[in-house]
């Protein structure tokens, strides 16, 4: 069974493109993203956010990985979670292992849902568009530090040995 970091590292080389032979990228990229810069618990944290900086389809994507059918479960009876930074996303997805996790008539209205397919995460149920609320600046900076300082370590390793391939 996978585990949350193989299912986000399987999510950085789903939103990574970059042109050949540079460091140029269409995604900016960040690991579990707080709500707010607040430190107290029960703090609501997205797993993944890629933002798609293409000016044509400029937009926030946001990711709740779940790694097993108890781990679905839990987020099911708690629907406020996701909603709390969801509502910032121009598109939502779940993201699992195995799609068997989500039984028919589950996810939640609004919801994608992508799973492994072949070694890499495929779209099973496309997240359609969503209309989001403006951000707010204490989310739009907990989004730039996490891509900052969770997400650039990691995927210095990731970009360079894509680059080495080439």
């Amino acid at each position: 069974m996978a585990s949350e970091r193989d299912m986000l590292d399987l999510l950085v080389e789903r939103y990574t493109a970059l042109r050949r032979g540079t460091t140029a990228d269409r995604w900016i990229r960040a690991e579990h993203v707080k709500q707010n810069l607040d430190y107290s618990d029960g703090q609501r944290i997205a797993d993944f956010i890629a933002v798609d900086k293409y000016m044509s389809t400029l937009a926030m994507h946001g990711q709740e990985v779940k790694v097993s059918r108890a781990d679905w479960l839990t987020e099911l009876r708690d629907p406020a979670k996701a909603e709390a930074i969801k509502r910032y996303m121009h598109h939502w997805h779940l993201v699992v292992p195995d799609a068997d996790i989500v039984k028919p008539g589950e996810l939640p209205n609004g919801w994608g849902l992508m799973a492994i397919s072949a070694g890499k995460l495929r779209i099973k149920h496309r997240a359609p568009r969503l209309d989001p609320e403006p951000a707010p600046l204490d989310f739009t900076v907990s989004l730039m530090s996490a891509s900052r300082y969770r997400s650039s370590h990691r995927e210095h390793r990731y970009r360079t040995r894509l680059w080495r391939a080439w």
